[in-house]
């Protein structure tokens, strides 16, 4: 989305993009206060008053559609200057970051599971080094996260006579093949 303002913080461009994502026609806020694109009005002064002081502004804020909409959005704003250097508006290109912000959501709650499971839980990458180690691994199998974290995970959790079948399962996950549960 790309919308830029006027000194007065009057918008003066507002592409299609940005018409699809708030809702608005071009016509609709051509000459407007922008303060109405912004769930918290305070915020776009910050905003404004940033990128005319530092001649940028690079943030997260949260705008809002003409349904009233929340919307998160990723923000690069940067002033306009005229021939003589004379700040003339703020022009600023924006990205909508709902699914960005609900995988976050949903990653922090899958986080929030695994480490208040009291069922051991333990995560490697591909060469069988430890990644995660929640609170029920630690309780069950006595070692601390830090104690185990970036260890080989078959050096410390896999008996010996079952070593070789670790390192085929680990194969086959590489190969991309489906590994049954055990």
């Amino acid at each position: 989305m790309i919308i830029a303002v006027n000194k007065e913080r009057r918008i003066t461009e507002f592409n299609k993009a940005a018409q699809t994502v708030f809702g608005y026609s071009q016509a609709e806020v051509m000459g407007k206060h922008v303060e109405m694109l912004y769930a918290d009005p305070e915020q776009g002064v910050k905003v404004h008053q940033m990128t005319i002081e530092k001649g940028q502004c690079i943030i997260e804020i949260l705008n809002k559609s003409r349904t009233g909409k929340i919307i998160p959005s990723f923000l690069s704003a940067s002033a306009l200057r005229d021939s003589h250097g004379e700040v003339m508006g703020v022009m600023g290109v924006s990205r909508d970051i709902t699914d960005l912000k609900k995988a976050e959501e949903s990653l922090f709650r899958l986080a929030a599971i695994v480490e208040s499971s009291s069922d051991a839980i333990v995560s490697t990458d591909l060469d069988d080094v430890i990644l995660t180690w929640n609170r029920g691994a630690e309780r069950l199998f006595g070692y601390t996260v830090e104690e185990m974290k970036e260890r080989k995970c078959a050096l410390v959790l896999v008996p010996p006579e079952l070593q070789d079948e670790r390192k085929q399962l680990i194969e086959k996950v590489k190969r991309g093949e489906h590994v049954e549960l055990f």
